[in-house]
């Protein structure tokens, strides 16, 4: 009898998740019609010699450079569609910082009727341009924003709440985008110093593996060590390459992260990195002088003129004003007589005066620090690359502080919503509809959570979710909007629907917890069908026709993509939940990165190719059938590092140059090689979760249901995004489907049939939803070949114990720094050759094949038993005495293989191929057995002719045996 399922089971929730999938992919395509109407309805600004048709407010610009941006994450597939969206990106925000009569102002931007709403919104536009956030119009719009949080105001007289501009209202929604957009600021900072660093530890790394080649060796360096070092700085330069692109995303500075691929030396790259942060650091320094003395200038004229300094320090003069201010309202001690200017402009003044001083501190401030950059680039003259990559270190350090000096200025922002969430949550609770704001309530709690990430904390985002949720009409229609402005003698300004629905999905996007109805994303989606007007959209309350505006369509597209988002981490956490998942810092460290692993398969590089292979096996083996014999020859020119690092750019959103995307792979080979450690690794370095799948998923409720339950599964991992998936112990689901009568058939074998469109549809799911899966196999041979082949994985890797190659390359990169003169090779070599054929599960610990960078960790390792550095160490204390009394006293014990060569596991091209591989890898370490000492160890590492000519005769003994 089939067992009843539980309230809480995945097949449960496949309805529901259903009908989120089916509204994640409504909105992004009502997301891609709208930018598809942006793109058509823009030209870049040199291409026309019209103004822009979006008019002249920075307010409109800022929007649909942040509409365009939705895409960054998920870049078009067509790449001219992507250099359009690009090149419109740079056009509108070169357009930003200048108009007809020149670059923005303090007096031009004080002009405008929305002045902190507008610097806000530039201010998180210009953050997504490298090198745009340190700029003269940044900086402005940085002070401007700041001395708004700072000033006290009628009614409320509270700082940290924003008014669209000064006299206006102060309000959540309005505060939230001043929130956003220093925290934008912050998050550019905090990428740039990563970026610094990042680029410091490649050419660190890079110049030791160049090292390693010409002082061990004295530029005699055996070819196959050569090759070594060439597939480990290729890995290396992707892996720079791929962080590099994600950060690049947003940057106060304009740096080239990819000159790592051009043919440039690791010095020549490191000079002109060192020149162009030089230069960067220095036009910024410059840009900040002018800023303050634009400051300045217009409080001097805010004051009519009034201010004569008589210091030459900006910060000074700012503070003089607070005196003046003060006699401007009280009246001086020397007279008693009023001003003339009315008593309430005399208290304008007066509380601006402080609110201007905190914000202009905080300009100089980041002056002072950018000053302090420069100076550590220009004072850092030693040639040596490790004094410039600590140079990169202690800059990133400076700009992590700079980011958290942003941060602290939010203290009283946090406060201030903090007081509006409660206050619209008391209102809610008394009853009645009218008396409370939901988009307010909505913008206060989204707000307040992205700047204490408190999510799941505070009982205060449930109780908001749910009374928002109960103010949506089913035509998406948010009841009881709130003016945030309005002028003198102007109309109010609403927040618009579009934007209320915007702060409602940042706040479902991380209350993930809270439970909404399916309806509820409909009804907000129903809002963007219905004030659409063909490609763009209009605003709600005008009348038919509709007509797209540039404005309407920007907001609606922003609010359309964080719904998109929002869908995207509510279904991921409905699924997970059913599953066994770890992540970086839980149940994963976060050390284990695709930079830190010891690969094991940089010796099949020099493997036979085609011809080679046909030189050594002029017959093939009738053990074999044709069909299942490698017709490219066993050669691997791109190590599994490669294809991690191509799967690691797909789950990223990153276009590689010259490569295709890889989202699936099988990796097979003897137990304890560390395939499960590859694939944590590849989660750990995209910074996604791992999620663990067995047969035992399949099973939880008895045979009867295994079909129904296997559906199921497929059917919710296919609706994940950004996420590696692990198939662990799979071989009983997808092996080969063979009748033996003799045989009981088990509870998988009427299931592999039923895999196959269920892996073709995970894997055409995958390519869209940045979603990486591997298959990990003992038994490739045993597995259905239709299972694995192309259209359900994209490749399929053996990883074996490592070769001889591997072994001795990453043993003598490790040890670099401890021996950089005399190579104690007796030693070396007794370690290369007693871990021949042994995994990764011992040989990747520390002390083994793994010596940290740290000096403290470095020098405990020396002393610690058990392992060959201590081993090492003891021969060069002791360089007389044997291997034997050393082992003896290092207390060193040789582990043994975790698998052995039994002959072809199995059958079909994999399993042939499998067993070719790791026959030709146990026979290059027999050469080094038979003969074990540093001459033979750099005959056996010469160039792969050589190397092949050495190995054909055992390697034909060896097929021929097989028969």
């Amino acid at each position: 009898m089939a067992n009843v399922t539980t309230p809480d089971d995945l097949e449960d929730y496949i309805p529901m998740l259903r009908k989120l999938d089916v509204a994640r992919q409504r909105s992004a395509q009502l997301r891609d019609t709208g930018i598809e109407f942006l793109m058509e309805h823009l030209q870049p600004a040199e291409e026309s010699d019209q103004p822009p048709v979006f008019g002249t407010w920075r307010h409109e610009y800022s929007l649909v450079v942040r509409a365009l941006l939705t895409r960054h994450d998920q870049p078009f597939s067509k790449q001219e569609d992507e250099e359009k969206r690009l090149k419109l990106i740079k056009s509108v925000i070169d357009q930003l910082q200048k108009d007809e009569k020149g670059t923005l102002t303090l007096e031009k931007l004080a002009e405008h009727e929305l002045s902190v709403l507008v610097a806000a919104s530039v201010l998180r536009a210009l953050v997504a341009q490298p090198g745009v956030a340190f700029s003269k119009t940044a900086m402005l719009c940085y002070y401007w924003i700041i001395r708004e949080l700072y000033s006290a105001d009628r009614t409320d007289w509270n700082i940290g709440g924003a008014r669209a501009a000064p006299g206006s209202l102060v309000t959540a929604f309005t505060t939230g985008e001043c929130v956003r957009a220093l925290l934008s600021f912050a998050d550019a900072l905090r990428n740039t110093g990563n970026l610094i660093a990042e680029a410091g530890d490649y050419m660190e790394r890079t110049t030791q593996l160049d090292e390693l080649n010409n002082k061990y060796f004295n530029d005699h360096t055996p070819e196959a060590l050569k090759e070594w070092v060439k597939a480990e700085k290729e890995q290396l330069c992707l892996a720079y390459f791929i962080k590099s692109r994600q950060l690049c995303r947003y940057l106060v500075l304009t740096l080239c992260p990819d000159r790592s691929k051009e043919t440039l030396s690791t010095e020549e790259y490191r000079q002109q990195f060192k020149q162009e942060l030089n230069d960067q650091l220095k036009e910024t320094t410059e840009n900040f002088a002018q800023v303050l003395h634009d400051i300045v200038a217009y409080r001097k004229k805010e004051y009519g003129n009034e201010i004569s300094p008589t210091s030459k320090d900006a910060l000074e003069i700012c503070k003089n004003t607070l005196s003046i201010c003060e006699e401007r309202l009280y009246g001086s001690a020397e007279s008693s007589s009023p001003s003339s200017i009315s008593l309430k402009r005399k208290a304008d003044v007066t509380r601006s005066a402080s609110a201007h001083l905190i914000a202009f501190q905080a300009v100089q401030d980041a002056r002072k620090r950018a000053l302090e950059k420069f100076h550590s680039v220009e004072q850092c003259t030693a040639p040596e690359v490790k004094a410039f990559a600590n140079a990169c270190k202690d800059i990133k350090q400076g700009f992590d502080e700079s980011a958290r000096q942003v941060e602290k200025l939010l203290i009283p922002s946090r406060i201030y919503l903090s007081s509006i969430l409660d206050r619209e949550l008391a209102l809610a609770s008394l009853g009645e509809s009218w008396d409370w704001q939901p988009s307010e309530l909505a913008c206060a709690a989204a707000s307040y959570g992205k700047l204490t990430k408190a999510w799941g904390k505070d009982a205060r985002f449930d109780r908001a979710v749910s009374d928002i949720s109960k103010m949506i009409s089913n035509r998406g229609q948010l009841a009881n909007l709130r003016h945030f402005h309005q002028g003198p003698d102007g109309p109010r300004q609403m927040m618009s629907n579009a934007a209320a629905l915007h702060a409602i999905a940042q706040l479902l996007h991380h209350a993930c917890d809270s439970k909404i109805d399916t309806s509820l994303i409909d009804n907000m989606l129903r809002f963007f069908e219905d004030t659409s007007a063909k490609k763009g959209w209009d605003w709600e309350y005008s009348q038919p026709p509709l007509q797209a505006n540039l404005k309407a369509t920007a907001r609606a597209i922003m609010a359309l993509a964080k719904i998109n988002e929002m869908l995207d981490k509510r279904i991921n956490h409905i699924i997970l939940k059913h599953f066994s998942v770890k992540e970086k810092n839980i149940g994963l460290s976060e050390n284990l990165t695709l930079d830190s692993l010891f690969y094991p398969d940089y010796g099949l590089r020099l493997a036979p190719d085609a011809d080679t292979l046909k030189t050594m096996i002029p017959q093939r083996p009738p053990c074999i059938e044709e069909k299942d014999w490698p017709k490219n020859g066993i050669q691997r020119l791109d190590s599994i590092a490669i294809t991690l690092q191509r799967m690691c750019a797909h789950v990223s959103g990153v276009s590689l140059p010259k490569r295709e995307p890889l989202c699936s792979l099988v990796l097979h080979g003897p137990a304890g090689t560390g395939k499960t450690t590859l694939v944590e690794a590849l989660a750990v370095s995209c910074d996604v979760k791992l999620v663990e799948v067995t047969p035992s998923d399949l099973v939880k409720y008895g045979e009867q249901d295994i079909e129904q339950r296997a559906r199921a599964v497929f059917e919710a991992l296919s609706m994940l995004t950004r996420t590696v998936i692990l198939f662990d112990e799979f071989d009983p689901v997808l092996k080969r489907r063979k009748v033996d009568p003799e045989k009981q058939l088990d509870v998988f074998s009427f299931l592999t049939p039923g895999m196959l469109p269920k892996l073709k549809n995970l894997h055409n799911w995958t390519e869209k939803r940045s979603v990486a899966y591997v298959l990990v196999t003992n038994l490739i041979g045993t597995l259905d070949e239709a299972a694995v082949r192309k259209g359900r994985f994209d490749e399929r890797l053996g990883i074996y114990p490592p070769d001889l190659l591997s072994r001795t390359g990453r043993f003598l990169d490790q040890i670099y720094p401890d021996f950089q003169k005399r190579l104690p090779w007796v030693g070396i070599i007794e370690i290369i050759k007693k871990t021949e054929g042994k995994g990764m599960t011992t040989l990747g610990k520390p002390g083994w094949f793994t010596i940290p960078d740290s000096e403290k960790k470095r020098e405990e390792l020396k002393k610690k038993p058990g392992t060959p550095f201590h081993f090492l160490h003891l021969k060069q204390e002791n360089p007389d005495a044997t291997i034997g009394e050393l082992r003896a006293k290092a207390i060193l014990e040789w582990p043994e293989p975790d698998d052995e060569l039994k002959g072809i596991l199995g059958e079909g091209p994999s399993a042939v191929r499998e067993w070719l591989e790791w026959t030709w890898i146990n026979l290059w370490d027999e050469l080094l057995s038979e003969n074990a000492n540093d001459e033979n160890l750099r005959d056996l590492l010469n160039d792969r002719d050589s190397l092949n000519k050495l190995l054909k005769h055992k390697f034909a003994q060896r097929l021929s045996l097989s028969d």
